[in-house]
């Protein structure tokens, strides 16, 4: 798909979306503070993703930011953990720096994740700063568990998403003993502070059969979660590649959830299926990933980079000839047979990156 095609797509796809979580408000009135927030970030957002396109430049609406490492537990499995990353965190100034460029640019939906976003202890005030982005951070929830830190999290613009793997069983069996309890309990205080947050879960064939079930969407519904998150499982961890989903299971889980929508409450797949837009939407297509930093990678889960946003800025990083060459390399971005088209793709982009 061409750019100027692939931003028009994006932009109406964007749209699309806020009409459905919009229509959401009819059975639950509590969102409506949330959706017109998020409305009120997109479409000046848009605007100026459009006036990008207009000099050639394509700008994606999201960008997945890594902000730290640092993390209070050990989850078998981690990707994070497994890259064993040596670069240091970006600093207080670098980091806001690059948030005031993505919403100079129109890169407005921020897919905040670690480590433990939670754990850098500047985020909740830079987040709370740039109400012309919309944060979906990602988070273990341990440090939910605490009305006070739930203060700092109030503004609209902020969505934590707490990470669970089904059942107490699977949750605690991953991420340690007495971890599901804890997000069990975050959950129940956010509820009653009508903080919106959503959920996240990580999909194996252990767990499948468990979360593609409609008393578990009721469930998390009840709990107070506004969005559920699947996510295909990608086996960083060596010996785990049996669990991680294959084509059957992922079109399983696809077509169940496209069954199972609900009118109150959003279910999204990721990475879900990218066909409509030629492939994968990593590289800068659909989004792209800043680690912690401050590297410019295609995606969390493939760590090759040339560029570094501290040292060029973002739209510098956007314009950077190895994500053009990612994107451009077709056969890179339309695997089908694993859920991240670029997990096993490493070496491929090591030497396109001695290309350049």
């Amino acid at each position: 798909m061409e750019e100027a095609a692939l931003s028009q797509k994006l932009n109406s796809d964007v749209r699309n979306w806020l009409m459905e979580i919009t229509s959401f408000v009819f059975r639950r009135p509590e969102l409506l503070p949330l959706i017109l927030k998020i409305r009120s970030i997109q479409k000046p957002a848009e605007k100026k993703r459009i006036e990008k396109a207009r000099i050639g430049l394509h700008i994606p609406p999201y960008m997945i930011l890594s902000v730290t490492h640092k993390c209070n537990l050990n989850c078998k499995g981690c990707y994070d953990k497994a890259h064993k990353r040596k670069g240091t965190d970006m600093t207080t100034i670098q980091l806001s720096r690059l948030l005031s460029q993505a919403g100079k640019i129109g890169t407005s939906v921020i897919i905040t994740a670690g480590g433990e976003p939670f754990a850098r202890k500047d985020l909740t005030q830079l987040m709370s700063r740039y109400q012309e982005l919309f944060f979906v951070v990602f988070t273990n929830g341990t440090m939910l568990d605490d009305s006070g830190f739930i203060e700092k999290i109030k503004p609209a613009n902020i969505l934590p998403i707490i990470s669970i793997e089904g059942s107490r069983h699977n949750t605690d069996a991953r991420r340690g003993h007495g971890i599901y309890a804890k997000t069990e309990s975050a959950m129940k205080k956010l509820k009653e502070m009508k903080k919106h947050f959503g959920v996240s879960v990580t999909v194996t064939t252990e767990n499948i059969d468990e979360v593609l079930n409609t008393d578990f969407l009721a469930e998390n519904r009840k709990k107070g979660a506004s969005v559920i998150f699947y996510i295909d499982y990608v086996p960083f961890a060596p010996g785990t590649e049996a669990i991680e989903l294959d084509e059957e299971n992922r079109i399983r889980m696809l077509e169940w959830l496209e069954q199972n929508k609900r009118k109150d409450m959003l279910t999204v797949a990721f990475p879900g299926d990218e066909k409509p837009y030629g492939g994968c939407l990593a590289a800068g297509k659909g989004f792209v990933h800043i680690a912690a930093d401050g590297s410019v990678e295609p995606c969390p889960f493939a760590p090759v980079s040339v560029e570094n946003v501290v040292d060029i800025g973002l739209e510098n990083a956007l314009k950077s000839p190895f994500l053009k060459a990612v994107r451009e390399n077709a056969e890179l971005l339309e695997d089908e047979s694993h859920g991240c088209a670029l997990f096993h793709k490493k070496e491929e982009l090591l030497r396109l990156k001695e290309t350049l």
